[in-house]
């Protein structure tokens, strides 16, 4: 799956079913993504798709906000967002989740085929387990797909009117974020404003300059023209 589905899709599930999950924890969202940094590994979906790479990674996570904050609380939505990575993956084409003991991965596929004809009928709906292995790669892969996108769609539309339910519901931080976004829009505005004023004057006196240089020039090769037809006709009168 892409960047987009992968960020996007868990986003949008604690968005919504966390209320106190506001937009200054999206960046937790990262973690999401966080399995496919094995490509600099030169290997996708390999040891970062990986429990045995995993459960580290998740003790050391929980313990970090533990010994900061003395509890656990956001460190356990950072690692949904991680392991709704690899749950993502196993519905798409499996993963190795005892690499690099055991090559081979295993996943789920859920296939969903209709025909459309002079009847409808169901192809297939029947789940089965699929196996593949670790994949050499040589770059990262940053396309999107159509589900991405709409998933960024979803959670875009998701988080609009939930944010302007809580709003009106007196949520203080979230009518904070409403302002300051307005304030940020209106600032851009205003530098985008001042941008465009600016540009207008530079292309006014660039085309003052080019038609002052133009005119110049134009004269200049009328005085050669003209200097050339006299000694033309001086040459000519000899």
């Amino acid at each position: 799956m892409d960047i987009l589905t992968h960020i996007f899709l868990p986003l949008t599930l604690v968005y919504v079913l966390r209320r106190d999950f506001k937009a200054k924890h999206f960046p937790l969202a990262l973690f999401a993504i966080l399995p496919d940094f094995d490509v600099l590994t030169g290997i996708h979906r390999g040891l970062f798709h990986s429990i045995i790479f995993l459960l580290p990674i998740s003790a050391f996570t929980l313990l970090v906000e533990y010994a900061f904050k003395g509890r656990i609380r956001y460190s356990l939505i950072a690692l949904f967002f991680l392991y709704s990575h690899i749950i993502l993956d196993f519905l798409a084409g499996g993963v190795p989740l005892l690499y690099p003991i055991v090559n081979q991965g295993v996943g789920v596929e859920l296939p969903f085929i209709i025909r459309f004809g002079e009847s409808i009928s169901i192809v297939d709906i029947t789940p089965r387990l699929v196996y593949n292995y670790p994949q050499p790669v040589q770059y990262i892969d940053a396309s999107f797909s159509g589900f991405g996108v709409a998933s960024t769609a979803l959670f875009l539309l998701i988080y609009w009117k939930v944010s302007r339910e809580r709003e009106d519901a007196g949520d203080i931080e979230t009518k904070r974020l409403a302002q300051a976004l307005k304030a940020v829009f209106w600032r851009l505005l205003e530098i985008l404003d001042l941008a465009l004023g600016w540009l207008l004057v530079g292309l006014a006196a660039l085309l003052a300059a080019h038609m002052f240089l133009a005119g110049r020039l134009a004269r200049k090769l009328e005085g050669l023209i003209v200097k050339g037809d006299k000694s033309k006709q001086a040459t000519s009168g000899r």
